[in-house]
């Protein structure tokens, strides 16, 4: 019997950017990422919400699972997907994609792309 592979996703601030302008006022933020891991290959995926947010609201993001509104903001408009459901939304996509393709890669060119179509759903519906 087949083992089925370990998908495993993290969010996290990718610092090897540019800094960024969250809001004039306070200090400058980082993009929010995805690292995604499947059969011991990785990809890093951007949020789909455009999330930037400074290391303070990150961290605040972590521990709680609540946005720091003041200190984030969002590039892109996602209006039906919030950042505290996207880590959640991510998984169930991909056990889907993996339930139906159990030999996609991480790497696949079209991985992303599929992966993108369960949001453009979500975002339509």
């Amino acid at each position: 019997m087949n083992k089925k592979s370990k998908i495993t996703v993290k969010h996290y601030l990718e610092k090897k950017v540019k800094p960024t302008v969250v809001y004039p006022d306070i200090e400058l933020g980082f993009p929010l990422y995805y690292r995604i891991t499947y059969k011991r290959k990785t990809t890093n995926l951007k949020s789909f919400t455009g999330a930037i947010m400074t290391e303070k609201a990150y961290e605040h993001f972590k521990e709680t699972n609540k946005v720091d509104n003041y200190e984030t903001n969002y590039k892109r408009s996602c209006i039906n997907l919030r950042l505290e459901n996207e880590l959640l939304f991510l998984e169930k996509a991909l056990e889907e994609i993996t339930r139906n393709n159990e030999n996609i890669s991480a790497f696949d060119e079209y991985f992303i792309e599929n992966l993108k179509t369960f949001f453009n759903d979500l975002e339509e519906s």
